[in-house]
């Protein structure tokens, strides 16, 4: 304090060198930043059937993971995921998804964010996410994003990127994920909320 130089004690373990209100240097805790991400819920994909339903979702953002997700039979599938809003499945979305074959779609109206097609059953490792923002507004649509592919498509023929906006007033609290074609043999899926 005034101009008599005073030696600052050592701040501890994480603190971060400041200025207070007056221009005086203090330790402070490090200022708290970006999103807490918590795990809601892990499901191994049932086989039997070619789709699985989360409900109850209350987060402002939800993250969607796929790991492994595999299909029995024969054929390929296409794996997606469909947001709920309110008591509807499948509110329209519109945006641009790009599969690796270079097809673009643009103000797509289908309600599904797309995640990878799998060619082959059982062994086309499929892995990807869905990450929705704003899933709480009643006043507007939901922002989306998705990835995916298979880790044994060498030509990435299978292979999906998507962004657009959930046009639905409705909250979002929940999702159906499902491949269009086969029942599941393997995978999980984990969700996360922020």
């Amino acid at each position: 304090p005034g101009s008599t130089p005073v030696r600052l004690g050592i701040g501890s373990a994480a603190d971060v060198l400041t200025v207070d209100g007056s221009g005086v240097p203090t330790w402070s805790a490090p200022a708290g930043g970006g999103d807490t991400w918590t795990l809601l819920n892990t499901t191994t994909l049932p086989t039997g059937t070619n789709s699985v339903t989360i409900t109850g979702l209350t987060s402002e953002k939800i993250l969607i993971t796929i790991t492994n997700a595999t299909h029995a039979g024969g054929g390929s599938g296409f794996y997606y995921v469909t947001p709920t809003c309110g008591t509807t499945t499948g509110s329209e979305w519109r945006g641009l998804k790009r599969s690796a074959t270079a097809t673009m779609l643009a103000n797509d109206q289908n309600a599904n964010a797309p995640i990878a097609n799998s060619t082959t059953a059982g062994s086309d490792l499929i892995k990807g996410y869905v990450l929705y923002t704003g899933c709480q507004s009643t006043s507007g649509g939901k922002i989306v994003q998705s990835t995916g592919g298979s880790d044994s498509d060498a030509a990435n023929t299978g292979s999906y990127t998507g962004g657009g906006i959930v046009m639905a007033t409705a909250a979002l609290t929940g999702f159906l994920f499902a491949n269009t074609a086969n029942n599941f043999a393997s995978g999980t899926l984990k969700v996360y909320g922020a």
